[in-house]
């Protein structure tokens, strides 16, 4: 692992962790060479993905949720050319095994209905909803599960309150 702090104007804005990880992908029977780049700005790690070649092949971040060992993984993303090939699968896959390191007891999670366009993420209309059950799929397969109505009622009220424009109906657990 190797780390590298960038500077601008003078003052350390984030230090960027770097670490090459070979990831074998049972899925499509093959095994490619990643590069995780992690930036942490309080709470909120975020990481990103390039490939053997150093394309970059998507992003997901998590953070802390105060006062608890919880923590929420959000914005996953992986370019459309890159999906279907074990790279959603790695990035979350390391999250977890970070989180667990880091002592959490679970981890939340939530396929949104977002693409990622001129470098923002938009909101994308319901025609992406297969895209939204395929990625519940994986965190199926990944050990997560569907909360309870409970939990989906609070979290629905705190995005609201938060002016998070998501829907709670896909929020997942996890138990680390």
């Amino acid at each position: 692992m190797w780390q590298k702090t960038i500077v601008f104007s003078k003052k350390i804005i984030h230090k960027l962790t770097a670490k090459l990880i070979f990831f074998l992908c049972l899925s499509c029977n093959q095994i490619f060479a990643i590069k995780f780049d992690q930036k942490i700005a309080g709470n909120h790690v975020t990481l990103t993905m390039r490939d053997d070649n150093g394309t970059g092949v998507g992003l997901v971040s998590y953070e802390k949720i105060p006062m608890t060992t919880w923590y929420a993984i959000h914005s996953l993303y992986v370019f459309p050319e890159f999906r279907r090939k074990g790279y959603g699968t790695a990035l979350v896959q390391h999250v977890l095994q970070s989180l667990q390191k880091a002592k959490a007891t679970c981890a939340y999670i939530q396929p949104g209905p977002f693409e990622l366009h001129k470098g923002e993420f938009v909101r994308v209309s319901d025609a992406h909803k297969p895209h939204i059950h395929d990625l519940v799929k994986l965190y199926k397969k990944l050990g997560f599960k569907p909360t309870n109505a409970v939990t989906k009622i609070i979290v629905a009220i705190y995005y609201c309150l938060a002016g998070i424009d998501e829907n709670s109906r896909y929020l997942m657990i996890k138990m680390l």
